[in-house]
């Protein structure tokens, strides 16, 4: 365990990122053409940043200060260490076993939490070497830069790992073809968290029968007037279908009253449109095919259009998530990837500077 204040991590790992993001934008924004991107970068930078990433956040303290993990550190001290495996494929059976394994090993919590964050960061960097090999440290950083990402390294640390497998199922399939241990990736991730099935079913949906994002678009469109006439009706239909296994708690109280805002999240729905809207410009504005910027897109928009409809309720960030760990690789594959513009290496900048600069400001107003 590293001996720091523990309200002192976030503000640590958002200065160092920031320091990394200015460095690239100058370099980047200095270019009037597309040499950066078209040049093969070394993974190394890449590798780097995972490797200080996932030991410093797999070394806290476990502590409430970061959420869940508090929780999570007292149910790994309460765990007997001669717990049996669970050998049945139910519920989160390998988030379980995989604590089971670390206290039968007679390891402390921070060994369980520096696997987990091994696995969360390091199958980001793996997809961003498979997608875009290239450029595999610019698109590192626009994970690490992603709102959702310390969240989800140090609070929602199971939906976060699910999340990355599920990613990286999704490499495997774009990048190789490799359907065995791309579907493989999917049953481990809904194996740690039960709700990483929903992406998993978008992503089968975008390589089958919605591979136009247009179409996808149309939809998203229609969950938020779906959502926004219908509201608590929505969060009905969706309640007991086990997307997140305390759905229930978060959408009702104990007498059975919704638990909604009482206003539709304009904000969240504006951030999530981002990627939408990109998507937007990329294919129908420029016309632009690529088959994986469209299963990567469509996938993040049809994910995101369930969460759409019930925005109203709390804690509907617990949905969210589901879509947003996708928001970063969209971003990057398309900037990186695709010839929008001439001058991309600058548009790149931007695009990163701009990605950050809403996570850091929301950093600085204590949001994260």
């Amino acid at each position: 365990m590293l001996l720091i204040d523990p309200t002192l991590y976030v503000v640590y790992v958002e200065w160092f990122i920031l320091g990394l993001t200015c460095f690239v934008f100058l370099n980047y924004h200095s270019s009037t053409d597309n040499t950066n991107l078209l040049t093969v970068h070394s993974d190394f930078p890449a590798y780097f940043l995972f490797v200080i990433l996932a030991l410093f956040l797999g070394l806290r303290p476990s502590s409430y200060v970061f959420g869940d993990t508090g929780n999570y550190g007292l149910d790994y001290k309460l765990l007997e260490p001669n717990t049996p495996y669970e050998l049945q494929f139910r519920g989160e059976w390998l988030f379980n076993n995989l604590k089971i394994f670390c206290k039968r090993m007679g390891w402390s919590v921070h060994y369980l939490f520096l696997i987990i964050e091994i696995v969360y960061i390091g199958l980001q960097f793996w997809t961003c070497k498979k997608l875009l090999w290239e450029n595999s440290w610019i698109a590192m950083l626009f994970c690490v830069t992603a709102f959702s990402f310390y969240t989800y390294g140090t609070n929602g640390i199971r939906n976060g790992m699910g999340a990355s497998l599920v990613l990286f199922g999704m490499a495997l399939i774009l990048a190789n073809k490799n359907y065995i241990l791309g579907g493989l990736m999917f049953f481990l991730a809904t194996g740690v968290h039960n709700s990483t099935y929903l992406p998993a079913l978008c992503f089968v949906a975008s390589i089958t029968f919605v591979r136009n994002p247009k179409w996808a678009i149309y939809l998203w469109i229609a969950s938020i007037l779906v959502s926004f006439s219908l509201g608590n009706v929505v969060i009905e239909m969706f309640r007991g279908l086990g997307f997140d296994d305390r759905l229930d708690a978060y959408l009702f109280t104990k007498d059975k009253q919704y638990t909604a805002f009482g206003v539709f999240r304009w904000d969240f729905l504006l951030y999530s449109s981002v990627p939408v809207i990109f998507t937007w410009y990329v294919v129908m504005k420029r016309n632009i095919q690529d088959k994986v910027f469209n299963a990567l897109a469509c996938t993040y928009i049809l994910a995101n259009s369930s969460w759409v409809m019930v925005i109203r309720a709390s804690y509907s960030n617990r949905f969210a998530y589901l879509s947003w760990f996708l928001y970063p690789i969209v971003l990057a594959y398309g900037l990186i990837r695709l010839h929008i513009w001439d001058n991309q290496d600058r548009k790149v900048a931007i695009g990163l500077l701009l990605h950050f600069g809403f996570t850091f400001f929301m950093f600085l107003m204590g949001k994260i």
